[in-house]
């Protein structure tokens, strides 16, 4: 079975990163119940888990993660609102 990762261009450090594998419509990804409540799968790879739970400092893992999935959401949301409006 071939991978779906390709290569990334090289950091500033010159280390070459691999990107994520291209999200499908899978239903065990992302999966919406009844009442509406989202249930997410996320696969990291070693470096990035390690490189969240640095980034964590003792908070735990998941509280951390929605946090800042929820920040990073309401920062692009308000972003495109910005962006749609029209100027005057």
């Amino acid at each position: 079975m071939s991978s779906t990762a390709s290569r990334a261009p090289a950091d500033s450090d010159g280390r070459v990163g691999r990107r994520p594998a291209p999200i499908r419509s899978d239903p065990h990804l992302f999966r919406r119940d009844k009442n509406g409540m989202v249930k997410l799968k996320i696969n990291l790879s070693p470096e990035e888990a390690a490189l969240i739970e640095e980034a964590a400092n003792g908070t735990p893992l998941m509280v951390y993660v929605h946090r800042v999935l929820i920040d990073r959401a309401r920062f692009h949301a308000r972003r495109s609102i910005q962006d749609a409006a029209p100027e005057e």
